[in-house]
């Protein structure tokens, strides 16, 4: 009995002990890693209504991709991505409309064929307050990220 008792406590601690290690620590293949579509920049968007304390969401950046997401936003409502600095505001991308889901979840994916650079300082959320899906109609700025 006792010994059972501790072959099941010995091998649980092994189990823990080969899943809190590091897989580096383990010796691995001796390769650089992939890093293409790894996380580059990881960027906080914030509400800018300084009385809304529910709305969160974040931007990351890799070497391909631009990847948005925003909670507690309007439900089953169009949002567009604009990318700004002083004056210049423009979208980019084939689709920049996004429409959130019922809980007022929303992501957005733009793939880069070359770095952001420098033009842009941040990236706005603007919700359609027409409820219409074109640019045309009247907008307003939700939330940002800064860029620099």
């Amino acid at each position: 009995m006792k010994t059972r008792w501790f072959l099941a406590l010995s091998a649980a601690a092994a189990a823990l002990l080969i899943h809190l290690t590091p897989v580096s620590a383990l010796g691995g293949a001796g390769q650089e890693p992939d890093t293409a579509g790894e996380t580059v920049r990881k960027i906080k968007m914030l509400p800018l209504d300084e009385k809304d304390t529910h709305t969160y969401g974040w931007v990351r950046i890799s070497a391909d991709a631009l990847t948005l997401g925003a909670n507690h936003l309007s439900p089953e409502n169009f949002y567009t991505v604009y990318f700004e600095n002083g004056a210049d505001k423009q979208t980019l991308g084939e689709e920049p409309t996004l429409r959130t889901s019922a809980v007022g979840e929303a992501k957005y994916t733009l793939r880069l064929t070359e770095p952001l650079g420098a033009k842009w300082s941040k990236i706005v959320l603007y919700q359609h307050t027409d409820g219409k899906e074109d640019l045309s109609g009247e907008m307003k700025p939700v939330m940002e990220a800064k860029l620099r």
